[in-house]
């Protein structure tokens, strides 16, 4: 898919360099108004209705983007891999149905550019094709088997009813509906588990996982603030 034409002509980077002088959340708000918003609809009522919601969303992108206000640079917002990583965050976010995964987009893009010392490009598309595949309940599952993990050490073992009851206690999922998630969470990578001679999570052999991957791992770690 072709970026907007954010960087593409000698008028945009002029407007660029002038909002450079301005605050970052002005430049922000100033960038994100050259990203043109999904549309194409037929229906007046409809477009105003759907226009209004794409701004709240990416009026919420900016409110958490520009929340560490000792992190957010104009020097380094106005590089152009951030406004190319920015240009693909909005339009992920204006994907969404609604606003409840904004958070982890906007953490995204700020471990990605801002907190790392060496941005890696193809981690940050991978991440960001892995967050928009993600459904916010699968999410937050994720995190929680996460935090369980991190109480671990060495010589505990995963153990898969320690795990049931931490859910259950903080969610309204049944047992197959863990085991539905957890199956898609291993399809994409996230979960593994140890099964002889059968290269799935079937609907026995739940307890075989073992917990999640070392790109799951590092892909929690860029999307929810641990800190």
């Amino acid at each position: 898919m072709k970026l907007p034409s954010l960087i593409e002509d000698n008028k945009t980077t002029e407007k660029l360099e002038k909002m450079a002088k301005s605050t970052p959340y002005i430049l922000l708000m100033e960038m994100i108004k050259l990203i043109p918003i999904l549309g194409g609809y037929v229906d007046e009522t409809i477009a105003i209705k759907l226009s209004n919601f794409q701004s709240q969303k990416r009026n919420e992108l900016i409110d958490h983007i520009i929340k560490d206000k000792d992190l957010i640079h104009n020097e380094d917002i106005s590089k152009v891999e951030f406004i190319i990583g920015f240009t693909k965050t909005v339009e992920a976010v204006d994907r969404l149905s609604s606003i409840s995964k904004i958070k982890y987009f906007s953490n995204l893009l700020k471990q990605s550019f801002l907190k790392l010392d060496n941005y890696d490009a193809d981690s940050f598309d991978e991440h960001l094709d892995t967050l928009n595949s993600l459904s916010y309940r699968e999410i937050n599952l994720l995190h929680a088997i996460y935090k369980y993990e991190s109480t671990l050490s060495n010589l505990t073992p995963f153990n898969w009813s320690d795990l049931y009851k931490t859910i259950t206690e903080n969610s309204d999922l049944d047992i197959e509906e863990i085991k539905s998630i957890f199956m898609r969470l291993q399809g994409k990578g996230l979960m593994y588990a140890e099964i002889e001679m059968n290269y799935f999570v079937t609907k026995n052999s739940l307890n075989e996982i073992k917990g999640t991957t070392s790109y799951c791992k590092k892909f929690i770690s860029r999307i929810i603030d641990l800190e």
